[in-house]
């Protein structure tokens, strides 16, 4: 029988402690985690550093030289990570694994993964959900994770996660998609004393994604649910605690969309919505025209060789503006959407990896700027895109043990590094990272 593992990178530290003398004053720059629907992460300040002068930085044993917006790789000398972090702390850059992983309680095929707040102590926890079996949380805490607690079951096919406090009661409760016809929305709504209370929901079609978010602009969140099989995008109206009622679906024509996000892309209220299609290989962005009303939908055609899937809002300029990142399966890459905050966008693809799935932002060297992080799926690996001020400085490759299946982002030990969460097929462990500081 095949045996399952999460992968946990903490705070990679790129060369976090290298400052480029030609920036030195650049001063403290704070950020906020990427909005997906299916991400929610804390904030993160410090002062800006960048890679050494030449360009390089280190990490597990992969060597990164770049010029602007470019990078090419080659295998260093050190070979895999120490594998003791009571030793002392290895050089910035450095990544070291715990000697002890920690075992998921019980026979679990992790898909997806989440990271958010859900005991309010300001560190992430993390949220995982086994196919055909438990949903696991594992508490943060300072240089590590918890033991993983069960809270129920995740259902037949979980393929996302979302988190919102939807009730108005307690804490924060968790929404888990299943690829099912029927009730394929699994809400665990928290009851305030460490218990949640399973409540099932049908959406009328089969679920790809989550987002969670005021779209009927009423007191309690909506759910917005992406169906590729129906071709359409289920919205799911809060009519109070616990009371959904499905609208009318938008239709994605020729779209199958697998991915939403919601935010507010157009600068006129309301938050809006932006959706990847694998089908038509396309973006959509629909306008909220309030009170739940929507505009004519907005299209950018990709190449038609290309599979949208894993899509997240940024602002990666950090102006206020957000801006849309999608990956590309199709062709093994990235696609940006910048932004103008009007509801414009400039498009500009890149090409990472061997076949790209999974995507997170974040600040992962703690240099005040927005990076982005992508599993790529064949490759065995996370492609860390480091960037200042939204442009491309550096491109850092971590190989992972096995094919990473799903990512997320947030703040899980307590430092000012984003942290990242990979489901990885291969073990029943959870294995953590800890970086250099």
């Amino acid at each position: 029988m095949r045996s399952r593992r999460l992968l946990l990178v903490v705070g990679l530290g790129l060369a976090c402690s290298y400052p480029n003398p030609a920036y030195e004053d650049s001063g403290p720059v704070g950020g906020s985690d990427a909005s997906q629907g299916t991400s929610v992460g804390g904030s993160s300040e410090g002062s800006t550093s960048l890679p050494p002068a030449d360009g390089s930085s280190t990490l597990w044993g992969a060597t990164t030289t770049t010029t602007m917006g470019e990078a090419s790789e080659e295998l260093g000398e050190s070979g895999p990570p120490p594998s003791g972090c009571d030793a002392p702390p290895p050089p910035p850059g450095v990544v070291c694994q715990q000697p002890d992983p920690v075992d998921l309680s019980r026979e679990c095929d992790p898909r997806p993964v989440f990271v958010a707040d859900l005991d309010g102590d300001a560190l992430g926890d993390v949220i995982v959900g086994c196919d055909q079996g438990p949903l696991l949380v594992l508490h943060g805490e300072p240089g590590g994770l918890g033991a993983p607690q069960t809270i129920g079951e995740a259902g037949p096919a979980p393929v996302d996660i979302a988190v919102a406090q939807l009730d108005g009661e307690h804490g924060v409760d968790i929404v888990v998609v299943d690829d099912v016809l029927g009730d394929g929305v699994r809400v665990f709504f928290d009851e305030g004393d460490g218990t949640y209370t399973l409540e099932s929901y049908d959406p009328g079609g089969r679920p790809a994604s989550v987002a969670v978010g005021a779209w009927y602009e009423n007191p309690l969140p909506d759910l917005v649910i992406a169906d590729p099989i129906g071709g359409q995008i289920v919205r799911m109206e809060s009519m109070g605690p616990r009371v959904y009622q499905v609208g009318f679906p938008l239709s994605i024509l020729a779209g199958h969309p697998h991915d939403v996000a919601l935010g507010q892309l157009d600068g006129e209220g309301g938050i809006d919505m932006a959706i990847a299609s694998q089908t038509a290989a396309k973006l959509t962005v629909i306008f909220n025209t309030g009170n739940g009303g929507e505009s004519q939908p907005l299209e950018f055609p990709d190449a038609g060789t290309v599979l949208p899937n894993r899509l997240i809002l940024d602002d990666l300029e950090q102006d206020g503006s957000l801006d849309i990142l999608y990956t590309r399966s199709g062709v093994s890459g990235l696609k940006v959407f910048r932004g103008d905050g009007s509801g414009a966008f400039v498009a500009q693809a890149t090409s990472y990896g061997m076949e790209v799935r999974g995507l997170g932002g974040g600040d992962f060297d703690a240099d005040g700027h927005r990076d982005t992080v992508l599993a790529d799926r064949a490759g065995n690996a996370l492609i860390f895109v480091m960037r200042l001020g939204g442009e491309v400085m550096d491109t850092v490759t971590v190989p992972l043990d096995g094919s990473p299946w799903s990512i997320a982002t947030g703040m899980i030990d307590g430092d000012a590094m984003t942290d990242v969460v990979v489901s990885i097929e291969g073990s029943n462990e959870l294995v953590v990272a800890l970086s250099g500081s």
